[in-house]
């Protein structure tokens, strides 16, 4: 089932048939899923900031923070 389309389209194809390459599935992913929610829980208690989250797991402070925020690694809830 092939069809032209416009490269919008295409893309939420990808993401409705789970064919993208976000997260993991992406060769140049830096964490996994699991490594985004524990990142984000140790953030949440307080005791870790963003530049010791990023030195524990070997990532930039400009990785971590946006991750934190959910700019990146959206669909990991």
């Amino acid at each position: 089932n092939l069809r032209w389309d416009t490269s919008k389209s295409n893309q939420a194809d990808r993401a409705r048939h789970g064919t993208g390459n976000q997260g993991e599935r992406n060769p140049s992913a830096k964490v996994t899923e699991d490594d985004v929610r524990e990142i984000r829980r140790l953030y949440a208690t307080g005791r870790y900031s963003f530049s010791r989250l990023a030195r524990m797991y070997g990532l930039t402070l400009g990785t971590v923070h946006p991750l934190v925020r959910r700019r990146t690694w959206r669909h990991v809830e």
